[in-house]
């Protein structure tokens, strides 16, 4: 069996989730179940060889966003709202690495709530995505770049760098000003690995990584609520 997400994505199901049973309309059981890794609304095709069946179409409601929203349009429209209000106290805390609150949390939720191009659900479910509704924010409006030296300044401190270890600490302050955070398995990854194929390993001591890794979960740490 075929499930299309709408619009057009496809995907591939475990028929034997669907149980067939005596009595239920088209010959799919009441209970039957659907369990694909995608969360949104679904769309399913019966093509079991019953000419009455064919081409018939069922809507299924599977958790996630709401009809017509499409999660990275979600974040498009999220993150152009946003930027619109970046002197909201929540949000400044947040460009400028600071520590959020609770109170700071609803604010930003109630503002997302009441932009208009998502509802409470939407901003449930970005949250979850995201680890934290201060993250999926950070992850949108991104760090202030003065904000993003001032992370690494404590790592660098100290520390006699060789060009190498400096570029690299600017790709750093480049992803923190873009996404706000650094997960530390995007140091293993494109640009990083384009300066070094290994990643930070290879550049600092592991003493020196260890470091790193702190200095990026601290600047992390701030987007989460105390």
């Amino acid at each position: 069996m075929r499930f299309e997400t709408e619009p057009g994505r496809q995907m591939q199901a475990d028929f034997a989730t669907l149980r067939r049973g005596e009595g239920s309309a088209g010959g799919v059981h009441r209970d039957a179940r659907l369990e694909p890794d995608d969360v949104r609304r679904v769309r399913y095709r019966r093509a079991d060889g019953d000419e009455d069946l064919m081409g018939s179409e069922v809507d299924i409601e599977l958790p996630g966003f709401a009809v017509g929203t499409d999660y990275v349009k979600f974040r498009a429209k999220a993150r152009a709202f946003l930027r619109e209000h970046l002197d909201r106290v929540a949000i400044h805390k947040l460009r400028m690495n600071r520590p959020l609150t609770e109170s700071d949390l609803r604010e930003l939720q109630r503002m997302l709530a009441e932009s208009g191009f998502g509802g409470a659900g939407d901003v449930r479910c970005a949250a979850e995505e995201s680890q934290g509704l201060g993250l999926f924010v950070r992850s949108l409006v991104g760090l202030d770049r003065g904000a993003a030296k001032d992370a690494m300044t404590g790592f660098i401190a100290g520390k006699a760098l060789s060009a190498n270890q400096i570029e690299f600490i600017n790709l750093i302050v480049d992803h923190l000003t873009e996404h706000g955070t650094v997960e530390p398995s995007a140091l293993y990854e494109s640009p990083f690995t384009d300066l070094t194929p290994r990643g930070p390993d290879v550049l600092f001591t592991p003493a020196q990584v260890d470091e790193l890794m702190r200095a990026l979960e601290a600047a992390r740490a701030t987007a989460v609520a105390a």
